[in-house]
């Protein structure tokens, strides 16, 4: 989501010191597991990578019209409560107005996938580009971490971390 030069990667993802850069497509794997660059991939049983991109593509849009709109109520629906709480303080430097940040496209790769006593955690990179409300053009490049409980029934994926990673 761009959040207009937002601050909200404050919860950059990181675990063990490790930042997941990783590689890109969502099928490679590291050759060498003892590699201190080693970057998870191990999905939940029945994940389909495929349909997760295409789902996570649209659910970039709607955050992005949230965004725009502020719409914090829909923002609230997609985000752990540590990250919706930076988004908030961000959004209001912003102040009410609606903003008409355009979406020109966006892919997105699977770069991570890692479970871990009842939990599920990935990390989507998204790329594009975007238009502002002076209708200069952006690039986008931002990572995703999102986490799932795997221990409640239809638990929704939530977005734990926004890492911008400039232009």
């Amino acid at each position: 989501m761009n959040t207009a030069q937002s601050s909200a990667n404050a919860t950059q993802y990181r675990q063990n010191g490790q930042s997941f850069e990783g590689t890109t497509g969502g099928t490679a794997e590291p050759a060498n597991r003892n590699d201190e660059d080693f970057v998870p991939f191990d999905l939940p049983q029945g994940f389909d990578i495929s349909q997760f991109l295409e789902g996570a593509r649209g659910h970039y849009n709607i955050l992005q019209t949230a965004w725009n709109q502020n719409d914090l109520a829909k923002i609230r629906e997609y985000m752990a409560p540590e990250l919706y709480q930076v988004l908030v303080d961000e959004r209001a430097k912003l102040g009410t107005e609606v903003l008409n940040n355009q979406i020109l496209y966006v892919d997105a790769s699977l770069v991570r996938a890692q479970q871990s006593a009842g939990a599920a955690q990935v990390s989507v990179h998204f790329r594009g580009k975007y238009s502002d409300t002076q209708n200069h053009e952006h690039p986008i490049d931002e990572i995703w971490h999102l986490r799932r409980e795997l221990d409640t029934v239809s638990s929704d994926w939530l977005i734990e971390g926004i890492e911008e990673r400039g232009e």
